[in-house]
């Protein structure tokens, strides 16, 4: 079909097929790199989960939405102090 035709020109060209980014992350990175970082993401994230409990440091650029972990942390941070965050 027309998207597994777009993903082979696509990693053929080193790139990341538009369909991996539309249903993973946004990228800059040449497929070979991308696929890099995924790897240390899932391994970051199953280290996490297999542990239960939160790392004593966060690398950001493992989440699909760093902002929205931003975010969660100063709700935390608010509920724990009582300060609001607005």
């Amino acid at each position: 079909d027309a998207e597994s035709a777009e993903s082979l020109a696509s990693l053929l060209a080193g790139k990341v097929p538009q369909h991996w980014i539309d249903n993973g992350y946004p990228t800059a990175l040449p497929v070979a790199s991308w696929l890099v970082h995924l790897k240390r993401r899932v391994e970051f994230l199953r280290v996490w989960y297999s542990k239960g409990v939160d790392p004593p440091c966060h690398d950001i650029s493992h989440y699909f939405s760093p902002l929205g972990f931003l975010l969660a942390v100063r709700r935390a941070a608010s509920r724990r102090t009582a300060v609001s965050v607005d």
